[in-house]
């Protein structure tokens, strides 16, 4: 009895260890909004800054739903310094907590005044992950994200 006593405790820590590593290697998900919910409203802090050493930033929302949804998405950025270089901003979308997201929507900005970017589609899509990216083109520019507003319609 001992015997599987100690046989079921190194399987159940093994399972629950494999558990834990999977939960770290899935990227991490900043707002959930409920079946009941269709916002998400964020306000941008200092650390929202792209640019000098960082030339991407993200921001994840996971919308739970049963249905198809279509999403509409409004980002504010301000230009603080550095060159006029071109800013890649995209909506990508995914079904399941591990595939690769896919890219629904992109926008170019170029740096130099502040901007707005709005992204509205008209097409419904299943999918649970969203993801706000931009990609600067290199690190030699400044771009803060001030607001971010997500909108999901059924």
């Amino acid at each position: 009895m001992k015997k599987y006593l100690i046989i079921f405790s190194i399987i159940l820590v093994g399972a629950l260890s494999a558990f834990t590593i999977s939960q770290i290697l899935i990227e991490p998900v900043q707002s959930t909004v409920d079946y009941n919910e269709s916002f998400v409203w964020y306000t941008g802090v200092t650390a929202d800054t792209l640019g000098i050493g960082d030339s991407i930033w993200t921001y994840s929302v996971r919308k739970k739903s049963l249905e198809k949804i279509m999403p509409y998405v409004y980002i504010a950025l301000d230009s603080v310094g550095g060159t006029k270089n071109n800013v890649t901003i995209t909506l990508e979308s995914k079904c399941f907590e591990q595939e690769g997201y896919t890219v629904r929507e992109t926008k170019t900005w170029k740096l130099g005044r502040d901007t707005v970017a709005v992204f509205q589609s008209d097409t419904a899509h299943i999918s649970e992950f969203w993801r706000v990216k931009l990609k600067g083109a290199n690190d030699i520019f400044k771009v803060k994200v001030t607001r971010l507003n997500l909108k999901f319609v059924q």
